[in-house]
């Protein structure tokens, strides 16, 4: 019922216009269904305000530099690589194609993000394709809606804390489907125009997801390089 309910709104909203906000909608509806349901269990959230870390890496030595290079970075780089900046580019050029978007600019973005954000605690950040597509699905069109998302993040942190967690946790699943819907049709849309431009991009496409899928993504990357080499 929350499902075909939110499915509905949507496309009721998507008729309307773009100026509707579906997903800020649904997100404030999923949290206070998610807020009810913890007071009904006996667990009501509370503000807790907190205090930003002023320094996280005290502590940290070079045994867990290495660790993390070896366990963390370097497994991550194939797919922030793929999803974080080729993918990202060749969709923003989709959807915008009057933004200068280029894989330099935004390999360095994302790299200035973790080196200023995780030293002060924050967690590994990067750009995705999916939040692109999300964005856009449902109606963002100007980086302002960015800042707005992230003040409105900074906010809920701030003002809740540690409760924070337990909140998203009870997020209605039903509602949060219906979201993940439409940015999975808006990428699906993106891979059909990949298809229609021919059939080279095509088949490197479905050779690269095929080895990323079957194997892992490292492989996948180095696969659907030598795809596109060939």
């Amino acid at each position: 019922v929350v499902a075909g309910t939110a499915l509905c709104f949507v496309l009721a909203s998507r008729h309307a216009g773009e100026r509707v906000p579906s997903a800020l909608t649904l997100f404030s509806v999923g949290v206070l269904l998610a807020a009810g349901q913890l007071a009904y269990a006996g667990e009501p959230v509370r503000f807790r305000p907190v205090a930003p870390a002023l320094w996280a890496l005290s502590g940290v030595d070079g045994t867990d530099a290495t660790r993390a290079l070896l366990d963390a970075a370097l497994p991550q780089l194939p797919l922030t690589t793929l999803n974080s900046v080729v993918s990202v580019c060749h969709l923003a050029k989709q959807l915008a194609p009057e933004a200068k978007v280029t894989p330099r600019s935004v390999a360095c973005s994302v790299g200035l993000i973790n080196l200023l954000g995780c030293p002060f605690g924050a967690m590994p950040c990067c750009h995705g394709a999916g939040g692109l597509a999300a964005q856009h699905a449902f109606g963002a069109r100007r980086g302002v809606s960015v800042l707005f998302l992230g003040g409105c993040k900074m906010l809920l942190a701030l003002a809740l804390g540690g409760p924070l967690v337990s909140l998203l946790g009870a997020f209605p699943a039903p509602l949060l489907g219906v979201m993940l819907l439409f940015s999975g049709v808006e990428l699906a849309r993106a891979g059909v125009r990949l298809a229609a431009a021919g059939e080279e991009a095509a088949t490197v496409g479905l050779v690269t997801a095929a080895a990323t899928l079957s194997l892992r993504t490292g492989v996948g990357c180095a696969v659907g390089l030598l795809a596109a080499l060939a």
